[in-house]
């Protein structure tokens, strides 16, 4: 029986390359070249591995499909949606504190986050609805009213949303590419947002978005995340229970946990962004769906 010789491929087996908390894997070419700035250029086969976790609409992580235009310099996207919660051990202020590298005490616990000494701290924002109060714009005022809002031990503080900046931009674009798109997506909805811009001059460029999850009244005080409301009969009359009590349902008073907003908050970042990446001139597009 005649044995094929074995032919000698310029293709080796894929090797992970770090990409935030997933993965792309590239085929080791000679041409292929993967940047720190999480940029590729492109001439043969780079696949792309994907993690999305959505549990709860608590964590959510998408990279998305990788556009190819010849050997041109292409953009990555990166979006992940998480929850702060007292539960885990986590605090609104040390996370603002960390994210902005400065020193906040937290009046919830006494506790002090000095993060004075972080570098790349390249630019911060606070973004608040109209009807906020004005002391909000102090990062420190602001994440230890929401502590004290919040009294239960498993409370769900804050939500933050990371994104991955363009490389290509400089640190003014960015700047205006992240305010518009928190400007439409949580300030207009009633959220108060703080922006942090992280860039360490090493090609990874990413914003931080920390947002209220208490809806605000009219008068600037924290309202409430859910009401309680009667479940009626078909007679329109309270559904009696052999407790004696009467059956309820949960009601939430904004929509912000809705699962849906994931998909869209995802598709209104591609569509920022790339709006930005056309106004500046730009060829290069991303798609959010994976």
């Amino acid at each position: 029986m005649q044995h094929r010789p074995k032919r000698n491929s310029r293709r080796r087996k894929p090797t992970p390359v770090p990409f935030g908390n997933s993965a792309l894997i590239q085929y080791q070419q000679a041409d292929t070249v993967v940047r720190p700035a999480g940029l590729i250029r492109r001439r043969e086969k780079i696949a792309e591995r994907c993690s999305c976790e959505n549990q709860n609409h608590k964590t959510v992580l998408a990279e998305t499909k990788i556009l190819s235009r010849g050997g041109h310099i292409i953009a990555i996207y990166s979006m992940n949606i998480n929850i702060i919660s007292r539960g885990k051990g986590k605090s609104a202020v040390a996370a603002a504190a960390y994210r902005a590298g400065e020193l906040i005490k937290n009046e919830h616990d006494g506790e002090l986050h000095d993060y004075t000494k972080k570098k790349g701290i390249a630019f911060t924002e606070i973004m608040l609805p109209d009807h906020a109060p004005s002391e909000f714009y102090n990062r420190s005022v602001l994440w230890n009213a929401v502590e004290q809002s919040e009294r239960a031990k498993n409370a769900q503080l804050c939500r933050e949303v990371r994104l991955a900046l363009p490389a290509e931009f400089n640190l003014e674009q960015n700047a205006y590419l992240v305010h518009e798109y928190v400007r439409n997506n949580f300030a207009s909805r009633g959220m108060c947002a703080d922006i942090c811009i992280h860039d360490k001059q090493d090609g990874n460029p990413h914003a931080h978005i920390l947002l209220s999850m208490r809806p605000l009244e009219q008068d600037g005080t924290w309202g409430a995340k859910s009401r309680m409301e009667y479940i009626l009969d078909g007679k329109g009359e309270r559904i009696k229970l052999p407790s004696g009590r009467y059956k309820v349902k949960k009601i939430t008073t904004t929509d912000w946990d809705n699962r849906d907003n994931a998909e869209v908050w995802r598709e209104n970042w591609a569509n920022t962004l790339n709006k930005y990446l056309e106004h500046y001139g730009h060829e290069e597009r991303v798609d959010h769906r994976s």
